[in-house]
């Protein structure tokens, strides 16, 4: 059970591994907060630093994850949505009220044009934006946290990011809610991991580098051959 940031020990968490601290980043929706990561803080954890110190840091990595990915990139896109679909209803109105034998009005056309525009922009622009965002986050975190290690050498502390990824399915619908289907996704998973080093500078959780290292020299290593007796 993970405690909140109010709580800098607890009994109830598990134990785990000394000297590692292991914390998951929050899932944040379009106007969630910029608290990507908690403080969370084990006794068992035995690292070299102070409560209020480790609270500190990982404030600090909140702070530039925030400034990497701020929220008025995630609001601005769906605001041009919802203005785009209040300008559709409006134009409906207008277009209905000024319906004539004559041209249609210029003022309805334009504000059908400025809601299409802002719809279309705003969709566009709500994928383009979280892709770049997140992939600018992840980049600016990484180096943050390549600052904290040379601060931390000297006492032999390591931050790593860690990514995971799994397939995750998913349902859609058409805009009649009559056809639809199953989809599957890549959903990727981060989680800061905050260790002490032994005397030879490596940590109990290998860094990511060196995960992936294993995994593509296990995925390449050529298939054993079995011993066949004569």
């Amino acid at each position: 059970m993970y405690v909140n940031a109010q709580t800098p020990f607890s009994s109830d968490m598990p134990v785990g591994r000394a000297g590692v601290v292991s914390i998951p980043m929050n899932k944040r929706g379009i106007l969630g907060t910029d608290r990507y990561f908690d403080p969370v803080y084990s006794a068992s954890s035995s690292l070299p630093m102070e409560w209020s110190e480790f609270s500190a840091v990982i404030e600090e990595i909140n702070g530039a994850c925030s400034s990497a990915f701020p929220k008025w990139q995630r609001v601005l896109p769906c605001g041009m949505t919802a203005c785009g679909f209040v300008m559709g209803v409006l134009a409906t109105f207008l277009m209905a009220m000024t319906a004539g034998p004559g041209p249609p009005n210029p003022l309805a056309m334009f504000v059908v044009l400025a809601g299409f525009l802002l719809f279309s922009g705003g969709g566009f622009g709500t994928v383009c934006c979280l892709s770049k965002g997140s992939s600018t986050l992840v980049s600016k975190l990484r180096l943050k946290l390549s600052e904290l290690n040379a601060r931390y050498a000297e006492k032999g502390i390591d931050l790593q990011l860690h990514e995971s990824r799994h397939l995750e399915m998913f349902h859609r619908t058409s805009s009649d809610h009559h056809s639809g289907g199953t989809g599957v996704r890549t959903v990727a998973r981060y989680t800061l991991v905050v260790q002490v080093l032994g005397s030879s500078g490596q940590g109990a959780i290998p860094s990511p580098e060196l995960i992936v290292a294993q995994a593509l020299q296990g995925a390449f290593a050529p298939p054993m051959q079995a011993n066949m007796e004569p």
